[in-house]
Protein backbone atom coordinates (compact mmCIF):
# COMPACT_ATOMS: atom_id res chain seq x y z
CA UNK A 1 0.00 0.00 0.00
CA UNK A 2 1.21 3.08 -1.08
CA UNK A 3 2.63 5.83 2.03
CA UNK A 4 0.74 8.20 0.40
CA UNK A 5 -3.04 6.37 1.21
CA UNK A 6 -4.41 7.78 4.30
CA UNK A 7 -7.01 5.62 6.27
CA UNK A 8 -9.74 6.85 9.26
CA UNK A 9 -11.21 4.27 11.46
CA UNK A 10 -14.40 4.04 13.33
CA UNK A 11 -14.84 2.21 16.40
CA UNK A 12 -16.03 1.88 20.01
CA UNK A 13 -12.42 2.69 21.01
CA UNK A 14 -13.61 4.99 24.01
CA UNK A 15 -15.06 2.22 25.98
CA UNK A 16 -13.09 1.31 29.00
CA UNK A 17 -12.35 -2.11 28.45
CA UNK A 18 -9.33 -3.66 27.17
CA UNK A 19 -10.25 -5.36 24.18
CA UNK A 20 -12.32 -2.60 22.85
CA UNK A 21 -9.15 -0.32 22.89
CA UNK A 22 -6.72 -3.27 22.28
CA UNK A 23 -8.70 -3.62 19.41
CA UNK A 24 -8.68 -0.73 18.05
CA UNK A 25 -4.46 -0.22 18.37
CA UNK A 26 -4.22 -3.69 16.93
CA UNK A 27 -6.28 -2.60 13.43
CA UNK A 28 -4.60 0.91 13.20
CA UNK A 29 -0.97 -0.75 13.81
CA UNK A 30 -1.81 -3.37 10.82
CA UNK A 31 -2.75 -0.73 8.75
CA UNK A 32 0.42 1.76 9.58
CA UNK A 33 2.39 -2.24 8.54
CA UNK A 34 1.64 -1.97 5.01
CA UNK A 35 2.51 1.72 5.09
CA UNK A 36 -1.09 3.56 5.50
CA UNK A 37 -0.86 6.92 7.29
CA UNK A 38 -3.56 5.98 9.78
CA UNK A 39 -6.44 8.03 12.08
CA UNK A 40 -9.04 6.71 14.47
CA UNK A 41 -12.13 9.11 14.30
CA UNK A 42 -12.47 10.22 17.72
CA UNK A 43 -16.01 9.71 17.44
CA UNK A 44 -17.92 9.42 21.32
CA UNK A 45 -21.94 9.92 20.96
CA UNK A 46 -22.71 11.54 24.10
CA UNK A 47 -25.66 9.30 24.84
CA UNK A 48 -23.12 5.99 24.57
CA UNK A 49 -19.84 8.26 26.16
CA UNK A 50 -21.56 9.03 29.47
CA UNK A 51 -21.67 5.31 30.08
CA UNK A 52 -17.80 6.23 31.12
CA UNK A 53 -18.46 9.51 32.93
CA UNK A 54 -17.61 10.13 36.19
CA UNK A 55 -21.14 10.84 36.85
CA UNK A 56 -23.16 8.99 34.39
CA UNK A 57 -26.49 10.70 33.67
CA UNK A 58 -29.18 8.18 35.26
CA UNK A 59 -31.79 9.83 32.44
CA UNK A 60 -29.71 9.31 29.68
CA UNK A 61 -28.60 6.01 30.67
CA UNK A 62 -32.45 4.94 31.07
CA UNK A 63 -33.46 6.59 27.69
CA UNK A 64 -30.40 5.02 25.98
CA UNK A 65 -31.40 1.38 27.42
CA UNK A 66 -34.21 1.80 26.77
CA UNK A 67 -33.61 3.06 22.73
CA UNK A 68 -31.79 -0.04 22.71
CA UNK A 69 -33.68 -2.84 24.24
CA UNK A 70 -36.97 -1.36 21.71
CA UNK A 71 -34.61 -1.47 19.05
CA UNK A 72 -34.15 -5.11 19.58
CA UNK A 73 -37.71 -5.73 19.79
CA UNK A 74 -37.79 -6.28 23.12
CA UNK A 75 -41.41 -5.86 24.54
CA UNK A 76 -41.98 -2.51 26.15
CA UNK A 77 -42.38 -3.61 29.56
CA UNK A 78 -39.06 -5.08 29.45
CA UNK A 79 -37.45 -2.31 27.90
CA UNK A 80 -38.66 -0.17 30.66
CA UNK A 81 -37.74 -2.54 33.28
CA UNK A 82 -34.07 -2.79 31.59
CA UNK A 83 -34.26 1.14 31.44
CA UNK A 84 -34.93 1.51 35.35
CA UNK A 85 -32.10 -0.82 35.93
CA UNK A 86 -29.67 1.13 33.75
CA UNK A 87 -30.75 4.23 36.05
CA UNK A 88 -30.04 2.04 38.93
CA UNK A 89 -27.24 1.28 37.91
CA UNK A 90 -25.94 4.65 36.97
CA UNK A 91 -26.48 6.22 40.59
CA UNK A 92 -24.67 3.34 42.00
CA UNK A 93 -21.82 4.73 40.43
CA UNK A 94 -21.44 7.89 41.83
CA UNK A 95 -19.85 6.55 45.41
CA UNK A 96 -17.28 5.64 42.86
CA UNK A 97 -16.65 9.09 41.22
CA UNK A 98 -12.78 9.30 41.76
CA UNK A 99 -12.04 5.76 40.89
CA UNK A 100 -13.96 6.42 37.66
CA UNK A 101 -12.05 9.45 37.27
CA UNK A 102 -8.81 7.51 37.18
CA UNK A 103 -9.53 5.56 35.12
CA UNK A 104 -10.81 7.96 32.52
CA UNK A 105 -8.03 9.29 32.29
CA UNK A 106 -5.75 6.82 32.15
CA UNK A 107 -8.13 5.21 29.49
CA UNK A 108 -7.98 8.78 27.70
CA UNK A 109 -4.49 8.84 27.81
CA UNK A 110 -3.44 5.79 26.36
CA UNK A 111 -6.09 6.25 23.60
CA UNK A 112 -3.93 9.70 22.64
CA UNK A 113 -0.55 7.78 22.94
CA UNK A 114 -1.22 4.74 20.86
CA UNK A 115 -4.56 5.74 18.49
CA UNK A 116 -3.22 9.09 16.32
CA UNK A 117 -7.23 10.43 17.11
CA UNK A 118 -8.83 12.88 15.04
CA UNK A 119 -10.49 16.17 16.35
CA UNK A 120 -13.68 15.06 18.48
CA UNK A 121 -16.76 14.45 17.32
CA UNK A 122 -20.30 14.09 19.54
CA UNK A 123 -22.91 13.40 17.58
CA UNK A 124 -23.15 12.19 13.67
CA UNK A 125 -24.00 15.38 12.92
CA UNK A 126 -20.70 17.01 13.64
CA UNK A 127 -19.34 14.24 11.74
CA UNK A 128 -21.04 15.13 8.93
CA UNK A 129 -20.51 18.34 8.69
CA UNK A 130 -16.50 18.13 9.26
CA UNK A 131 -15.81 14.61 8.34
CA UNK A 132 -11.62 13.63 8.83
CA UNK A 133 -9.83 13.86 5.30
CA UNK A 134 -8.72 10.07 4.35
CA UNK A 135 -8.93 8.57 1.22
CA UNK A 136 -9.86 5.09 3.05
CA UNK A 137 -12.62 4.81 6.05
CA UNK A 138 -13.04 1.81 8.19
CA UNK A 139 -15.85 0.50 10.39
CA UNK A 140 -14.20 -2.14 12.48
CA UNK A 141 -14.17 -3.85 14.02
CA UNK A 142 -16.40 -4.87 17.95
CA UNK A 143 -20.01 -4.34 17.91
CA UNK A 144 -20.73 -1.55 16.15
CA UNK A 145 -23.48 -2.77 14.21
CA UNK A 146 -25.55 -4.15 17.34
CA UNK A 147 -28.59 -1.67 17.63
CA UNK A 148 -28.93 -2.87 21.13
CA UNK A 149 -25.68 -1.01 21.83
CA UNK A 150 -25.78 1.70 19.54
CA UNK A 151 -29.55 2.35 20.48
CA UNK A 152 -30.84 1.48 17.31
CA UNK A 153 -28.23 1.16 13.88
CA UNK A 154 -25.58 4.65 14.12
CA UNK A 155 -24.92 5.54 10.41
CA UNK A 156 -21.52 6.80 11.66
CA UNK A 157 -20.85 3.36 11.71
CA UNK A 158 -21.68 2.48 8.41
CA UNK A 159 -19.83 5.58 7.62
CA UNK A 160 -22.51 7.49 6.27
CA UNK A 161 -20.90 10.81 6.17
CA UNK A 162 -17.58 12.38 4.09
CA UNK A 163 -17.15 12.47 0.12
CA UNK A 164 -18.48 10.49 -2.51
CA UNK A 165 -14.96 9.53 -3.40
CA UNK A 166 -13.79 7.75 -0.05
CA UNK A 167 -13.42 4.37 -0.55
CA UNK A 168 -15.64 2.86 2.74
CA UNK A 169 -15.16 -0.88 4.27
CA UNK A 170 -16.15 -2.75 7.09
CA UNK A 171 -13.75 -4.64 8.58
CA UNK A 172 -14.51 -7.92 10.86
CA UNK A 173 -17.21 -6.57 12.10
CA UNK A 174 -19.24 -8.37 14.98
CA UNK A 175 -22.96 -8.47 15.64
CA UNK A 176 -24.06 -11.57 16.58
CA UNK A 177 -27.25 -9.85 18.23
CA UNK A 178 -28.16 -8.14 14.95
CA UNK A 179 -31.63 -9.57 14.14
CA UNK A 180 -30.48 -8.77 10.06
CA UNK A 181 -34.37 -9.43 9.34
CA UNK A 182 -35.99 -6.80 11.08
CA UNK A 183 -33.20 -4.67 9.98
CA UNK A 184 -33.53 -5.98 6.31
CA UNK A 185 -34.24 -2.45 4.85
CA UNK A 186 -31.77 -0.06 7.04
CA UNK A 187 -28.91 -2.47 6.01
CA UNK A 188 -29.15 -2.61 2.49
CA UNK A 189 -29.92 1.33 2.78
CA UNK A 190 -27.01 2.09 5.12
CA UNK A 191 -24.30 -0.14 3.88
CA UNK A 192 -24.97 0.95 0.26
CA UNK A 193 -21.37 2.73 -0.05
CA UNK A 194 -19.41 0.48 1.81
CA UNK A 195 -17.06 -1.36 -0.38
CA UNK A 196 -16.00 -4.52 1.17
CA UNK A 197 -17.84 -6.32 4.11
CA UNK A 198 -16.12 -8.74 6.37
CA UNK A 199 -17.69 -10.33 9.61
CA UNK A 200 -15.78 -11.50 12.80
CA UNK A 201 -18.88 -14.16 13.24
CA UNK A 202 -19.36 -16.89 10.91
CA UNK A 203 -22.87 -17.82 11.94
CA UNK A 204 -23.61 -14.33 10.72
CA UNK A 205 -22.44 -14.57 7.48
CA UNK A 206 -25.12 -16.37 5.23
CA UNK A 207 -28.09 -14.50 6.42
CA UNK A 208 -26.45 -10.87 6.27
CA UNK A 209 -25.21 -11.66 2.83
CA UNK A 210 -28.44 -13.09 1.20
CA UNK A 211 -30.54 -9.63 2.86
CA UNK A 212 -27.49 -7.44 1.60
CA UNK A 213 -27.22 -9.33 -1.87
CA UNK A 214 -23.34 -9.40 -2.08
CA UNK A 215 -20.80 -11.73 -0.69
CA UNK A 216 -19.51 -11.03 2.49
CA UNK A 217 -16.15 -12.32 4.03
CA UNK A 218 -15.36 -13.67 7.52
CA UNK A 219 -12.14 -12.24 8.85
CA UNK A 220 -10.04 -12.61 12.57
CA UNK A 221 -10.18 -10.05 15.11
CA UNK A 222 -7.46 -7.54 14.14
CA UNK A 223 -5.72 -8.72 17.94
CA UNK A 224 -4.86 -12.14 16.17
CA UNK A 225 -2.50 -10.38 14.14
CA UNK A 226 -0.42 -8.64 16.41
CA UNK A 227 2.39 -10.97 17.46
CA UNK A 228 3.08 -11.49 21.25
CA UNK A 229 6.91 -9.52 21.51
CA UNK A 230 5.24 -6.64 19.14
CA UNK A 231 1.78 -6.44 22.18
CA UNK A 232 4.98 -5.26 24.48
CA UNK A 233 5.22 -2.10 22.31
CA UNK A 234 2.03 -0.79 23.27
CA UNK A 235 1.60 -1.82 26.74
CA UNK A 236 2.28 0.70 29.82
CA UNK A 237 3.46 0.44 33.40
CA UNK A 238 0.49 -1.23 35.59
CA UNK A 239 -1.47 1.05 37.41
CA UNK A 240 -4.14 0.18 39.90
CA UNK A 241 -7.06 1.46 39.11
CA UNK A 242 -8.92 1.48 42.66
Amino acid sequence: MPESVTAAIINFHFAHNFGAVLQAVALRHQLESLGCSTQVIDYRPRAHAQVYAPLPNPIISAIWRYRGAAAVGAPPTTAVHLAARHAARALSEWPQVNRRRRRLRQFRAYAREHLNLTQSYRSLASLRRDPPDADIYIAGSDQIWNPGVTGGLDPAYFLCFGAENVIRAAYAVSCPSLDVGRFRDDLRRLSCRLAPISLREKHSRLELSAALGREITVCPDPTLFVEADEWLRFSDPVQPVS
